[in-house]
């Protein structure tokens, strides 16, 4: 009864593994501390997973050794490849972390019995394909202006609303918060200070929270209209 234990163990809200319990009879359940890996990009792609407790984040590095930030993984997640090749990025965990794994031959298995579990896979890594070509179209923004997309992004998926505004339950840094928005922790820094000065963002004691998530969007939609305005200029014809 394996599963079982699970369920209450680790308090599994995943609706693919609410409705297959049985998968947990093929699963491996791994605990990661701060900062261990648990793939790394280019190595074979041999397992699904679903995170059960923690924080993950998925990066790529440069051959000059900057890592870029494509994503964050919160609880009850599915993440990984459903093909044999190789993974493109590296997933790491920003704090303690559980883990199901369940190998592709398993996987395979699984979906023979029940093929509807393929439906829901590539649903849900079609999902982590969208984000990454958000950020890419991102990428052509100014630096504030990724700053301040990124925390509405990152407060879209992991924040909670109270009486102050909405809380971050992330344990966010000014390090990840410049590899996610392609920027550096200078200017992070003084993004965060100016947001922190018109009352926007506070960052101590941590959690993050955002005061004024209105004032944010706001603020968001006046720097990406200059740049658009910008560019308006530099195209137009006399």
């Amino acid at each position: 009864m394996r599963h079982i234990e699970a369920f209450s163990r680790y308090n599994i809200a995943n609706e693919w593994l609410l409705a297959y319990p049985c998968i947990l009879e093929f699963a491996r359940i791994r605990t990661y501390k701060k900062k261990e890996i648990i793939y790394r990009e280019g190595s074979e792609c041999d397992s699904v997973y679903v995170l059960l407790k923690g924080v993950l984040i998925g990066y790529r590095t440069h051959p000059n050794g900057q890592q870029r930030l494509f994503r964050f993984v919160k609880p009850h997640e599915v993440y990984g490849k459903l093909t044999g090749d190789n993974h493109v990025l590296t997933i790491e965990a920003i704090e303690p972390a559980v883990n199901i794994e369940i190998s592709r031959f398993h996987l395979e298995q699984l979906i023979m019995q029940h093929p509807d579990i393929l439906v829901y896979l590539y649903q849900q890594l079609s999902n982590h394909y969208r984000e990454s070509v958000i950020l890419f179209e991102d990428s052509f923004l100014s630096a504030e202006a990724r700053v301040v997309k990124s925390l509405i992004n990152i407060a879209q998926k992991f924040g909670y609303a109270n009486s102050e505004g909405v809380v971050l339950r992330v344990d966010m840094t000014q390090e990840n918060l410049a590899r996610y928005s392609q920027t550096t922790r200078v200017t992070v820094a003084r993004v965060q200070q100016n947001l922190n000065m018109r009352g926007i963002l506070r960052t101590k004691p941590k959690p993050w929270t955002i005061l004024r998530m209105d004032a944010l969007i706001g603020l968001y939609e006046e720097l990406s209209a200059e740049i658009s305005e910008l560019g308006a200029k530099n195209t137009r014809i006399d």
